[in-house]
């Protein structure tokens, strides 16, 4: 609501005329008051956990080493949604619907019971071996009731409004695994790992529900051997690691592999609808892992470095797609995909006095993430199909136009592709001609930026000087985009509410704009085109923290206090023009930025 209106009419009531708002929040000329939606809604949340957990273990006599253990586990959460908007209250103020109300249960019981035996034994001191072998089962269950009406002047008053469609749902799932795994060490400096899972999951439909899942890994702790004595006193510590394995994922829907109907009203008499078509032929998506690593130690472990390569293939991808003709999405295996990288961690400890330490750490990731194979390619994603899948790119690749600036006045407008229909004028949007047909079509849409960074990283250092210690990380990403979503429409006139400052510097015949459209230029607002696309490396100051140390005795007991203050996510050095570039998803509608915080506490340990 623009802030030139009143909150109050002359009468003492809310005002309700804004000539400003023209139809989206304006019904009949009555128009939302937020001071009105603020006093007079009702969106509240009541949550219930109950968690858990029991477990018994029994140490079989007369076989040393051999242990059975059984757990059971349980997580209960019970939740209660209210709504309601008054009949002046933005939701609730249309002619049809006049005030609504809803009230929600839902009610999710998780139970997880598992049964397994160990086995560890020593050999002559050279070799060492220890088992495991078990089952564990899951059980989900999820139940939804929700009862709607509209015609409410309170929400009180739920049972006499006009009642809407029910709406309930009960599903649930389970999941039984059988596993094993075997650690053997010869000599303390050879070491195998080798495990295998199956699991079955009713989440799948017949012939689908069995995963099989095995993993095996080695490694050799080389400065244990006798050859590399002589150096331990520069190479403390080096141990070489190289690993195969598969893990499954099945976290879908409970049930979204069969047909699903939704019931309600039509013309007064009983209807049902399909909400879910179903897929039968859902199965596990599979991701297979081959890793190779070192751990490293220097000058008695002074300075440590860890270092990684890794190359992981998912196949048979449980995504949604969506069905134009049935206007729902549905869950199918569409793709495979691999990621490949390398992963850095460095440690020193840099000083080490009786008065003062100092230690740096450092940690440096690059993934590459591709797209292998597609059900079929080009699969837009996306309420505006801002992103694509496509073989060879990565998953969130942007897909739409080119921006190339705004049309000038003494360009040759002749020469510049535009729209079929439209005729160009000075100030106009220029998009790039990529398949050079010499005009604009969605055939030029293209990969203009993904959210999948070049690289992340991070550092952190700890002081400490006599009683004072000082704490601080940094985290960064860089080569990422961010869809700036929110600065689109507050840049691209909407005739209602508050517009960008950019639009202070829109193309004028006297300020010849090559970066800002003229206000009343044709824009195309559903497609995505690369100026709103921005680069969303930053680097974040993610924690200071100083401490102080008081050293006291309680009853003879030593004993320490500390005090100390912590600041969290204080800076964010980025050139992103939205809120925060760290946005889930790479689409940043305006979410409400990460928050600054400040904390100061004491603790005491004897």
């Amino acid at each position: 609501m623009p802030p030139v209106l009143p909150v109050y009419g002359e009468n003492g009531d809310y005002n309700h005329y804004n000539p400003f708002e023209l139809t989206e929040l304006n019904y009949y000329g009555t128009a939302a008051n937020p001071v009105r939606d603020l006093k007079e809604s009702i969106g509240q949340t009541i949550s219930t956990n109950i968690l858990g957990n029991f477990y018994a273990k029994y140490y079989v006599p007369y076989i040393k080493g051999l242990s059975a253990k059984f757990s059971a586990g349980t997580n209960v959460n019970y939740l209660t949604q209210n709504f309601f908007a008054s009949p002046k209250t933005v939701l609730g103020i249309n002619e049809d619907v006049q005030g609504r109300g809803s009230i929600g249960n839902r009610r999710t019981d998780v139970t997880q019971s598992e049964f397994l035996l160990n086995y560890t034994k020593n050999f002559t001191r050279i070799h060492h071996i220890a088992l495991l072998s078990g089952y564990t089962y899951q059980k989900t269950s999820d139940n939804i009731n929700l009862v709607r009406a509209d015609h409410l002047e309170k929400f009180d008053d739920l049972g006499a409004g006009r009642e809407l469609p029910h709406y309930s749902q009960t599903d649930q799932a389970g999941l039984h695994s059988l596993l094993g795994r075997i650690n053997y060490s010869l000599l303390g400096r050879y070491n195998l790992t080798a495990t295998y899972r199956a699991d079955k999951s009713s989440r799948f439909a017949a012939g689908h529900e069995w995963g099989h899942f095995p993993s095996i890994g080695i490694s050799w702790n080389i400065n244990d051997e006798a050859f590399f004595e002589k150096a331990t006193k520069t190479v403390s510590t080096l141990k070489l690691r190289v690993t195969y394995g598969t893990a499954g994922n099945q976290e879908i829907g409970l049930s979204d592999f069969d047909v699903k109907l939704r019931y309600g009203r039509y013309g007064g008499d009983p209807t049902a609808v399909v909400s879910n078509p179903g897929n039968k032929n859902l199965k596990w998506e599979t991701t297979t892992e081959y890793n190779a690593g070192i751990d490293a130690g220097f000058f008695n472990e002074r300075l440590t470095l860890n270092a990684d390569v890794y190359y992981k293939e998912t196949s048979d991808l449980l995504s949604e797609k969506w069905l134009p003709f049935e206007g729902k999405a549905q869950i199918y295996n569409i793709g495979s995909l691999t990621n490949k990288g390398v992963e850095l961690s460095l440690n020193a400890r840099l000083i080490e006095r009786k008065r003062f330490t100092w230690s740096v750490a450092a940690n440096f990731a690059k993934n590459i993430n591709t797209i292998t194979e597609l059900g079929e390619d080009n699969y837009p994603i996306g309420d505006n199909q801002e992103q694509i899948l496509r073989v060879g790119e990565s998953v969130g690749s942007f897909y739409g136009f080119i921006y190339d600036g705004v049309v000038q006045a003494d360009e040759d407008i002749s020469k510049i592709p535009a729209k079929s229909g439209q005729t160009l004028q000075p100030g106009d949007v220029k998009l790039r001609d990529v398949n050079g047909d010499g005009k604009i079509t969605l055939e030029d849409r293209t990969i203009i930026g993904s959210i999948q960074p070049d690289f992340t990283y991070g550092f952190s250092t700890t002081l400490i000087y006599k009683r004072w210690d000082f704490f601080t990380s940094f985290q960064g990403s860089r080569g990422n985009k961010v869809y700036n979503s929110l600065r689109r429409h507050l840049s691209e006139n909407n005739k209602t509410y508050n517009l960008s400052a950019d639009l202070l510097n829109a193309w004028t015949v006297e300020n010849p704009s090559k970066d800002v459209p003229r206000l009343d230029a044709v824009i195309d607002a559903k497609n995505l085109y690369s100026r709103y696309v921005e680069d969303g490396s930053f680097l974040k100051l993610r924690n200071i923290t100083i401490g102080y140390t008081l050293p006291v005795k309680i009853h003879h007991l030593p004993a320490k206090f500390r005090f100390f203050v912590s600041g969290q996510n204080l800076l964010t050095f980025t050139k992103y023009k939205g809120y925060d570039p760290e946005v889930a998803g790479g689409i940043d509608t305006g979410a409400y930025p990460t928050a600054r915080s400040f904390l100061a506490g004491a603790a005491v340990t004897f």
